[in-house]
């Protein structure tokens, strides 16, 4: 539309002024796909409505980790980004790893979580809408916990949950006695998403409970890049403790595992030759002469109820 901020108040719009008037209110009615009707009044209302209900939803035409939106069908777009512009989406393809937006041709811009972290493997899944939020001074578009995968709130690598599912959540892993390692190592799950947790279960973990295959090198970067396989934690048919010394307690290292089932012992019994009456002869020596024998006996078991562990990638 033309400035008309210089027109001299009393005076005149022109025609051509005067007529760019109701084309812009028609652009409005015709933008969000309404057909214009002669009598309706309405129809400005309905536009206007119908942008608020949906106008800050954008199709998507990019690829993993490098998300591309554009407005739907023949509504127009925001001319430049601004402080708390909202965008809404459903991803073509689930991320794995930090990822960058860019709206309407405004330029690309990094997606971040709520708290400032580059995004993490899943955290945007083509199963779910993402929600994000501009900031002005950051230059980053910032996605609240409550929109990662679906509601997956903020989850974060080495994160452990319990479930009755039978497989693993996008950008988690089962902890069933498996291996994690690169796409070239043969783990168990070989793939580049395991290295986030490996790096972190190798530096928190000894070797002893999380074992490397072919022995620890100088770090996990360097044992991640010469393809080797590590151990996850063992959790098939424990139950779960927390580390650490409790008082009066010995103390528990992350990711140590103890305890069996079943146990032996060796018992001693037996009655001194004199018995409690202080009689004593040569057959009741005989028959009473000390003997041991073992002693087995299952591990008694509290009531105890079973479910799958995952752990976050």
């Amino acid at each position: 539309m033309q400035n008309l901020t210089g027109k001299t108040p009393g005076g005149e719009l022109t025609a051509a002024e005067w007529n760019q008037l109701p084309q812009e209110v028609q652009n409005i009615i015709t933008d969000l796909g309404i057909a214009l009707v002669g009598g309706d009044t309405d129809q400005l209302g309905k536009a206007i409505a119908a942008f608020l209900a949906s106008g800050d939803y954008y199709s998507e035409s990019g690829i993993a980790n490098a998300y591309v939106i554009t407005p739907i069908g023949s509504r127009q777009g925001p001319a430049s980004l601004h402080e708390g512009m909202v965008i809404r989406f459903r991803p073509g393809a689930a991320n794995t790893g930090a990822s960058t937006v860019n709206v309407n041709s405004l330029g690309i811009k990094d997606l971040k979580r709520e708290d400032g972290t580059v995004l993490q493997f899943g955290d945007l899944n083509p199963v779910y809408d993402t929600f994000a939020r501009y900031d002005v001074s950051a230059g980053d578009f910032f996605v609240p916990f409550y929109a990662l995968t679906g509601g997956s709130a903020a989850w974060t690598t080495g994160d452990v949950k319990l479930t009755m599912k039978t497989s693993a959540d996008t950008g988690w892993v089962l902890m069933v006695d498996t291996t994690i390692g690169s796409s070239g190592s043969g783990a168990d799950r070989a793939n580049a998403d395991c290295e986030a947790l490996f790096t972190l279960l190798w530096d928190t973990i000894i070797d002893t409970w999380c074992p490397v295959s072919g022995g620890r090198g100088v770090s996990a970067a360097a044992d991640w890049a010469a393809d080797k396989t590590l151990d996850l934690p063992l959790t098939l048919g424990r139950a779960l403790a927390v580390s650490g010394e409790g008082a009066g307690l010995t103390s528990r290292v992350l990711g140590e595992n103890h305890g069996d089932e079943t146990h032996d012992h060796g018992g001693s019994t037996g009655i001194e030759p004199e018995d409690s009456f202080g009689v004593e002869s040569e057959a009741w020596q005989v028959a009473t002469d000390d003997h041991t024998h073992p002693i087995s006996s299952d591990s008694s078991m509290q009531p105890t109820a079973f479910l799958n562990v995952m752990i976050k990638l």
